[in-house]
């Protein structure tokens, strides 16, 4: 049986929680962001630990895109 491709697909109920969750996540994550170049600048002795912790952060991310995409 062929399908008909005027058809439009079934609307997705949660679109629109999906998108403000994107943008609480990308605002927290700015956040965060600002609150740690304010830290290490000023304080500088910190600057190597939050570096080290910004690394890990970096990989949990990479971890979590690629967790994401293979779904």
């Amino acid at each position: 049986m062929a399908t008909n491709p005027d058809t439009s697909r079934p609307d997705d109920q949660h679109q629109d929680v999906r998108l403000y969750l994107l943008l609480l996540t990308l605002l927290v994550g700015l956040l965060i962001v600002a609150g740690t170049v304010y830290l290490s600048y000023q304080h500088p002795k910190l600057a190597a630990p939050i570096q080290a912790g910004g690394s890990v952060a970096a990989v949990l991310a990479g971890c979590g895109a690629i967790a994401i995409k293979r779904r």
